[in-house]
C-alpha cells in the first residue's frame, strides 16, 4: 500500500478504501460513512468502526482486473473490460454500458433509454473513482470487492 496517495476530500459518504490492519496482519476494505475535519485535520470514520482516524491510515484501492471481473465485467481482447446490464439496448428499456480500459485507465460509461443519454469519459485508477463516475451517470451498481 506504500505510495497510494489519497485525501479525505478525494472521497464521497459510501467510498471503499483500504487499511492495513496491524491487529490482524492484513489489509482490510471499509466504507466510508463520515470525514470531517478538526483544527485543520481531516478524519474518516467507517462502516466497520464507530472511531474516526486520520485520513493518512486510509489508501485508495486499485482497480484491478480482478474486482472488474468480480463485478461482472467480461474481458475483450485483454485490453477492455465490457459490462452490458441488457441485452437488449436496442429496446425503450433503460440500460447502461460500463467500458474500463486497462492500458489507459479510463472508463466510459453510458446510461439510457434507446440512445445514451448520460455519458461519461474520465480517468479510474481506484475504485472509489469508478463509484464516483457510476453515481454521475446515475447507474445504480454497487462494488463488489
Amino acid at each position: 500500500m506504500e505510495g497510494l496517495e489519497m485525501r479525505a476530500e478525494d472521497l464521497m459518504l459510501g467510498d471503499y478504501v483500504q487499511f492495513f490492519n496491524e491487529n490482524l496482519e492484513k489489509t482490510q476494505y471499509e466504507k466510508v460513512t463520515s470525514i470531517k475535519i478538526d483544527d485543520g485535520t481531516r478524519y474518516i470514520q467507517t462502516a466497520e468502526s464507530d472511531v474516526y482516524y486520520r485520513e493518512e491510515i486510509y489508501k485508495p484501492i486499485p482497480l484491478t482486473p480482478a474486482i472488474l471481473a468480480k463485478n461482472g465485467m467480461e474481458t475483450k481482447d485483454g485490453d477492455e473490460f465490457v459490462l452490458f446490464d441488457n441485452s437488449k439496448i436496442d429496446t425503450t428499456d433503460e440500460y447502461f454500458i460500463i467500458r474500463y480500459f486497462v492500458n489507459t485507465q479510463r472508463v466510459w460509461l453510458c446510461k439510457g433509454t434507446g440512445v445514451c443519454e448520460n455519458e461519461i469519459r474520465k480517468n479510474c485508477q481506484y475504485v472509489h473513482e469508478l463509484q464516483h463516475a457510476l453515481k454521475l451517470c446515475e447507474i445504480d451498481k454497487q462494488i463488489v470487492l
